[in-house]
């Protein structure tokens, strides 16, 4: 399993565009976003879909302070780097777990 550290989280930042003085903002941001999203599922669980793809860019917006398209550029580089690891197991930090599959991506939180 690998993780997806604050440097990878750093690069993403960088590679979406943003400064590194919202880096901090952003990934805090970003776990307390997925925490929140897969409570909201008995599993504690949730699938990177279009629709919550959405809810977490809004979060990450409003969270870090940041514009609708620098959130969007954020998650979107995001979901790239973890098809990249090229592993069916990917931890975030230590919030929970993303597990890369043909039918897209899942995030579990760790229990």
């Amino acid at each position: 399993m690998k993780k997806i550290e604050k440097g990878l989280l750093n690069e993403v930042i960088t590679q979406a565009g943003l400064s590194k003085d919202k880096a901090q903002e952003i990934i805090g941001t970003i776990r307390i976003s997925l925490v929140r999203q897969a409570a909201k599922e008995p599993g504690k669980k949730i699938k990177l879909d279009d629709e919550i793809v959405k809810d977490l860019e809004e979060s990450i917006r409003i969270g870090a302070n940041i514009t609708a398209d620098e959130a969007s550029k954020v998650l979107g580089v995001f979901k790239s780097k973890v098809k990249e690891l090229n592993d069916p197991q990917v931890q975030l930090l230590e919030d929970g777990t993303f597990n890369v599959t043909e039918e897209g991506i899942d995030f579990k939180v760790s229990e």
